[in-house]
């Protein structure tokens, strides 16, 4: 194998290996040495200590310099004075960087007016931290960098904490447009610093400014307006994601009391432009901005130009169903073509369900919910009708018992479905199972059945038995706080998918008996799988017909100290019984993964 992987091969390999793993597979073989050698020292973090080592000219030895024609990205870390000052020898060593970031942090000795850019000129990615700046910085770093051809992806970030602060040092329309006239060949552009107002004189010259054909990824803060929005659209036509960003330490406004007269006239405004955003599929923000602009103005004014955006990513962190309301504005008028949905909503009360706000998707195929609140299953399945991905994390899920829903008893084209770190019931998932017969991925981690759903025999039971799945990944299972550590997979066999319901009395085809440990053989503790054998499944069935006695015998003794995961070693599998034994029963499963292999 060594002496037959082709270079490039090896070389992708050597990206995705972890970077000590790497630098012990550059020893396999001469064959391998160059591939990982260069993705081990492919990024490089430059601190105090390693600068003088760099420098250093007593070390005929000197890895830093040995491998620096490896280097393809830099990352400096908080330089003092006597640092800046070695920048020059630094640049003489790593001149084939294409990859760079820094921080700049001193008022009045700027590291960008120490380094020569025209030392690299191959630079094809930036970013540029500042913990502060005057208002000519921006502008004089821009006709800097000027020199570098090959610049495509740009990056400047605030690391200011005070927000009164940001708003005196904020970045205007005329800094941008200085930005593209010395960067014209940008497509990516992140700028964390807050957005200035635009002038109202200034909108006459706005119309006029020359478009950036080249750029089409943006990032900009949130503190946005309408002025700001017709600004983007006249300089970016073929932008093809946008994502505003909030300001951690910002404390947001809500949007509900936003003045209806100036929402109208901010749609008036954008639509008289000629177009508005024609290639953008990607759209990734909040529904309501730091500064109360409501980012559905932006989401109808993609419906008045007949916008396709595709793709969409919403944050919402609010303990006001206003602001669900909201979310659910911003969304309606570019449902149609959603493919894929991004929602991460935090609502301070658990109890409520998102999905009393949720909109009809005719055309979603991808959809991604962390929520920290109640997810009804039938509603979105409903509401997606050629939904292919479900992926839910943090929240709970259940049956919204609205008759128009639950008794629905069409199919459904879902092919995959993903859960974590959320609580539920096994209802649920054979609610999944029957209504999506072409059902062929189930990931579960770190979901939590209630307590009752786990039998009298110490069984808790995931009857799937509609659902034909290549993949089953198993991982965290819990019965109320309780981690059950031992699983069964049952196959019955089925392969007719016509089928109204299973055959709870046949035997399944193949029944394989699994106990989750610790496996200490190794180094890293890991948790193994373990299949039990004939005598132990015997032992297991046994232990379940009695197992309500066994149980509370077994918890009178002191508990089980639990490791790595919550996992005991493998000696220990039959006191562990006493917390269950999780069935899962399916038609029949291709691969399944009970560790953490694969989560």
């Amino acid at each position: 194998m060594a002496e037959n992987l082709p270079y490039e091969i090896l070389a992708l390999i050597a990206i995705h290996v972890k970077r000590d793993s790497g630098f012990t597979c550059a020893l396999v073989c001469k064959h391998w040495t160059e591939p990982f050698l260069n993705a081990y020292w492919n990024y490089l973090s430059v601190d105090k200590r390693i600068i003088k080592q760099i420098c250093s000219k007593s070390n005929l030895n000197n890895v830093y310099l040995k491998n620096a024609q490896r280097v393809r990205k830099l990352h400096f870390e908080y330089l003092s004075i006597d640092d800046i000052d070695s920048f020059s020898e630094l640049q003489q060593v790593y001149q084939s960087i294409k990859r760079l970031e820094y921080f700049e942090s001193y008022k009045n000795k700027q590291i960008f007016e120490i380094i020569d850019w025209n030392l690299w000129k191959p630079l094809s990615h930036l970013k540029i931290s500042f913990e502060y700046k005057t208002p000519d910085t921006l502008k004089d770093l821009f006709t800097k960098l000027s020199v570098l051809p090959c610049l495509t992806h740009f990056t400047l970030k605030s690391t200011l904490d005070s927000w009164d602060e940001k708003k005196i040092l904020a970045v205007s329309w005329s800094h941008i447009e200085s930005l593209h006239l010395h960067l014209s060949r940008l497509e990516y552009l992140d700028v964390d610093f807050m957005l200035a107002s635009i002038p109202k004189d200034d909108m006459e010259l706005i119309k006029k400014v020359t478009p950036a054909h080249t750029v089409t990824n943006i990032r900009y803060n949130d503190y946005i307006d309408a002025p700001r929005i017709f600004y983007f659209a006249l300089k970016y036509p073929n932008l093809r994601s946008i994502e505003f960003g909030k300001d951690a330490k910002a404390k947001p406004r809500h949007s509900n009391d936003y003045d209806q007269q100036q929402y109208l006239k901010d749609i008036r405004l954008l639509s008289t432009l000629d177009q508005f955003f024609p290639c953008l599929k990607n759209v990734h923000t909040y529904p309501e901005a730091y500064n109360r602009w409501p980012f559905s103005i932006f989401c109808d004014t993609l419906q008045h130009f007949g916008v396709n955006t595709e793709c969409v990513k919403f944050h919402l962190y609010t303990s006001n169903r206003v602001s669900l309301n909201a979310l659910s504005k911003c969304l309606k008028p570019i449902a149609e073509s959603l493919r894929i949905s991004w929602q991460h909503i935090f609502f301070a009360e658990d109890t409520e369900s998102i999905t009393d706000h949720f909109i009809l998707y005719p055309n979603l195929v991808e959809l991604h919910m962390d929520t920290h609140c109640q997810i009804e299953i039938d509603v979105i399945l409903n509401k997606c009708p050629v939904l292919r991905l479900l992926d839910i994390k943090n929240s709970r899920i259940r049956l919204s018992g609205q008759p128009q829903y639950v008794h629905n008893d069409s199919l459904h084209p879902l092919q995959k479905v993903e859960i974590k770190s959320a609580k539920t019931s096994t209802l649920i998932l054979e609610y999944i199972s029957f209504h999506c017969r072409q059902l062929k991925f189930m990931k579960l981690d770190q979901v939590w059945f209630n307590a009752y759903d786990m039998g009298e025999n110490g069984q808790l039971l995931l009857d799937i038995g509609f659902s034909q799945l290549k993949t089953l990944i198993l991982y965290n299972i819990r019965s109320g706080v309780d981690i059950v550590s031992h699983c069964v997979i049952e196959q019955m066999g089925n392969t007719n998918r016509n089928l109204s319901y299973p055959d709870y009395n046949e035997q399944p085809v193949r029944s394989n008996w699994y106990y989750i440990c610790l496996d200490e053989s190794k180094q890293r503790k890991i948790a193994l799988a373990w299949e039990l054998e004939k005598s132990d499944v015997e032992f297991a069935k046994k232990y379940c017909k009695d197992f309500v006695r066994r149980k509370n015998h077994d918890r009178k003794h002191k508990s089980m100290e639990h490791n790595y995961c919550n996992r005991a070693p493998k000696k220990l599998w039959k006191k562990d019984l006493q917390y269950g034994v999780f069935v899962v029963r399916s038609g029949s499963v291709e691969n399944y993964f009970l560790d953490s292999k694969r989560v």
